[in-house]
């Protein structure tokens, strides 16, 4: 509880010198000519992030179930993620719902870690791929030190991996943390032994992040900017990287503040990124009411407490 009284602080504190610094009056006024188009467009892309994510995480080792029943629980996972304080609770939800009746339960569960792996390195892609086709959008000392933070950002993940088998040994007498970690281990390298596999997942988790950031641009058609699309598959990656510090409750505050950061270094205004990341907050949680109904109708193994209760 104090932990997350703590992040609302900070949200707060960072809602406030954002907005202390733009003219929130023009930032509402793009607000006031929505087009309905290119809403519906950036809606129909976040659920087609969806389809593509549940997609992707049945193609993982050790993952079991439907399509649709995979896609349930993404869908609940984001609810809890946009909806509940913590950025974590979504993924954790997700873990629980694949893994109660799979038979190697900590293999199934960590499917959902590897499957954030897999989204963060096709951000990371995504964003160097941009940078490199598309140098003209940012200033040069602006780009030379994204590449020098995206490229530091890989490295040491990359080094975090391969430390894993180490750090296992050590944890030797934990058990718990010993099957964890070989567990890690055993996903990765199960992953790695079906590259046929790997190679679809990770094409799918390009595509799905591909959508999460055409989202963000939709939503800047619909507030009648005229920015170009290449800028976003740099820019968004930084924002998403930088929201995933646990200082702020579910990343408000520090989201508004990084999009107002970097998307000035490229020319647009403070307020019109602001917008922005408003606009394409609100339509992630409009898409995750989906998930509150699936998890309300107890339909995927995952109820409510209040329903358990009932028929306990």
């Amino acid at each position: 509880m104090k932990r997350t009284l703590l992040k609302a602080t900070v949200s707060l504190a960072l809602l406030a010198w954002i907005l202390c610094r733009i003219d929130v009056g023009t930032a509402l006024s793009l607000f006031q000519n929505l087009s309905p188009v290119w809403i519906a467009t950036a809606l129909a892309l976040g659920v087609g992030g969806f389809l593509i994510s549940a997609l992707k995480w049945s193609l993982l080792p050790g993952v079991s179930g439907s399509f649709f029943h995979l896609l349930k629980l993404f869908w609940i996972g984001a609810f809890f993620n946009n909806l509940l304080p913590g950025r974590t609770g979504g993924d954790l939800v997700r873990a629980y719902g694949i893994s109660r009746n799979a038979p190697d339960k900590i293999g199934a569960a960590l499917t959902v870690a590897l499957d954030r792996g897999l989204n963060l390195v096709a951000l990371v892609v995504l964003a160097l791929v941009a940078l490199l086709a598309y140098p003209q959008g940012l200033p040069a000392l602006a780009r030379q030190n994204l590449l020098l933070a995206l490229g530091l950002f890989s490295m040491t993940g990359i080094l975090a991996i391969l430390l894993i088998p180490a750090i296992a040994h050590r944890f030797s007498e934990h058990t718990r943390i010993r099957r964890l970690l070989d567990g890690t281990t055993a996903a990765l390298t199960g992953l790695l032994q079906r590259p046929v596999c790997t190679m679809q997942t990770f094409v799918l988790a390009l595509l799905y992040q591909s959508a999460v950031i055409l989202v963000n641009y939709a939503v800047a058609r619909a507030l009648g900017l005229q920015i170009e699309p290449a800028i976003f598959f740099y820019l968004i990656p930084v924002t998403a990287l930088v929201t995933m510090a646990p200082v702020t409750l579910n990343g408000f505050g520090l989201r508004e503040s990084a999009y107002a950061f970097v998307f000035t270094r490229a020319g647009v205004s403070a307020e019109s990124a602001v917008a922005i990341s408003l606009g394409a907050t609100l339509c992630m949680i409009v898409l995750s009411l989906v998930g509150g109904i699936f998890y309300a109708t107890g339909r995927t193994g995952i109820q409510p407490a209040t329903t358990s209760t009932a028929h306990s």
